[in-house]
């Protein structure tokens, strides 16, 4: 009992990853965070969206890849956010939490730095 027990239990991981496709962006330029994470097991998994302070969240896209490896499924979810600089200085991106069954993982945050338009048009 205690051995299905651990390997129950071993079969909830979860690993998340956030990365931005650039640490640095112009005001008004956009900057894409991807959020991967890779989960094992049955229980549905929830992606917390970050919070963002100097960003805006422009849109939003999902995908999902399962592969079964002797009788254990693993979960590759992807989500995209497209963000929109909006004030000048450093912008930040707050940890992104997920949560599958009793497995919780969390990023760091993310810094950018967001350059002032020094054009004046």
């Amino acid at each position: 009992m205690i051995a299905l027990l651990l390997t129950l239990l071993t079969l909830q991981q979860v690993r998340v990853e956030a990365v931005v496709d650039r640490d640095r962006v112009m005001m008004g330029g956009a900057v894409t965070l991807t959020i991967t994470v890779e989960a094992s097991g049955n229980e549905p998994v929830q992606i917390l969206t970050p919070s963002t302070v100097g960003l805006e969240i422009l849109g939003t896209t999902d995908q999902s890849d399962v592969s079964i490896n002797e009788g254990i499924a693993t979960r590759v979810l992807t989500r995209t956010l497209r963000l929109r600089a909006n004030a000048a200085g450093a912008a930040r991106i707050g940890a992104t939490t997920v949560r599958t069954g009793e497995s919780i993982a969390q990023t760091d945050p993310i810094e950018v730095l967001v350059d002032a338009d020094d054009d004046p048009g």
